[in-house]
């Protein structure tokens, strides 16, 4: 068999290098793993979508009413968990779409390769019309192989910035709410007993300026809600 080589690379004509090529990379995932991952995501994503819409109704539900502080707090920590699991899942079929793409591509790549040497390794006057348009289809189907393998690259690098901006954005709401509820709940057990002590008088004077809060604290809640409901559909796109 004849031994060469093309642009420095290994010659996958040789049984050696077939067997390499054969040979599995220890992190690859077989196509039937990945179908069966990317369904079982699917499955997750459409109970979380339900959870969601469940979740907003309880949310708009609970501001109308006006439930307990902590109850709503509760909830709010619940979306923001919703939210990142969410994230979490369409990443992982992201990446999954990802290596089943790459991986394709890397199966093809060796045979066509390997198909071409042997080609150009072919003496001119020995070359038929057919060996030459052969030679020119594979060139240009390899040329595919490397451009779609660096769009994947591309690809990846694009989501790697887009989701650490999401991280950011979401990780910012969560400190701002979380400072939110730190500033709300921050009075001390000695200014509650102390405000167990005024008078009916004084409780009935404060009575409005406790409810213009109260309002003011749902209204905080239902942004934070609105801006939540916008990073949540974000997701699907």
């Amino acid at each position: 068999m004849v031994s060469g080589s093309l642009n420095g690379q290994q010659d996958l004509t040789r049984p050696d290098a077939e067997a390499k090529v054969s040979k599995k990379k220890p992190d690859y995932i077989p196509k039937e793993d990945i179908l069966k991952e990317l369904q079982e995501i699917d499955d997750n994503l459409t109970k979380l979508e339900k959870e969601g819409v469940q979740l907003e109704m309880r949310l708009r539900r609970c501001e109308e009413d006006g439930e307990d502080d902590s109850f709503m707090d509760e909830l709010m920590v619940e979306w923001f968990n919703l939210i990142r699991n969410k994230q979490v899942a369409m990443r992982r079929e992201s990446e999954l779409v990802y290596i089943g793409k790459t991986q394709e591509l890397e199966e093809q790549q060796p045979s066509v390769e390997q198909e071409l040497r042997r080609l150009m390794e072919t003496p001119e006057h020995l070359k038929s019309s057919w060996h030459n348009e052969r030679e020119k289809e594979l060139m240009t189907k390899l040329m595919e192989i490397v451009n779609d393998r660096n769009a994947i690259v591309e690809g990846l690098d694009d989501d790697r910035l887009r989701e650490e901006e999401e991280d950011e954005q979401l990780n910012r709401m969560m400190k701002d709410f979380s400072e939110y509820l730190r500033r709300l709940h921050g009075v001390t057990h000695k200014e509650r007993e102390t405000k167990e002590k005024v008078s009916d008088v004084q409780t009935v004077r404060l009575g409005g300026q406790e409810g213009d809060a109260m309002t003011t604290r749902f209204d905080v809640v239902l942004l934070y809600i609105v801006v939540l409901m916008s990073v949540y559909l974000a997701c699907d796109s």
